[in-house]
């Protein structure tokens, strides 16, 4: 199994990541699963529920653990040659707060960003917010 990346696809600053993504896994070490599919990713990881994975994006690891927000980010970036040099950097417990605070920020915000990439600039029926997790 290769690490799995669950995604928003109605999210347009989650798409925009993907596109920026994509193309820097030369090595095909990332799969990606929008979430809008529901039925495809519940069959593959029927212990998430859907509530929970909407407003932060979710990497599963290939040993099972799932990481949301900034850790599943910063996994990612240690998936992709080109950025897997930032991931020890990135563990440092001062930058591991701030990029919690930052993506958490960002992600409470994705819609005034979505104006920007030409997304949903509401949250209608409560699902795209952000839970919390533990």
């Amino acid at each position: 199994m290769q690490t799995v990346m669950l995604y928003d696809g109605f999210c347009a600053l989650c798409m925009q990541s993907l596109r920026m993504i994509k193309p820097l896994d030369w090595r095909g070490a990332i799969e990606y699963l929008n979430l809008q599919e529901w039925d495809t990713v519940h069959q593959r990881f029927p212990q998430l529920e859907y509530e929970q994975l909407m407003g932060a994006v979710h990497v599963v690891r290939p040993d099972g653990a799932v990481l949301a927000g900034y850790k599943g980010v910063r996994e990612l970036l240690r998936q992709l040659p080109l950025t897997m040099w930032l991931y020890p950097i990135l563990l440092l417990p001062g930058v591991s707060w701030l990029g919690d605070k930052v993506y958490n920020w960002i992600a409470a915000h994705r819609y005034q960003f979505n104006r920007i990439f030409g997304g949903p600039t509401e949250c209608v029926d409560g699902t795209c917010k952000v839970h919390t997790r533990h």
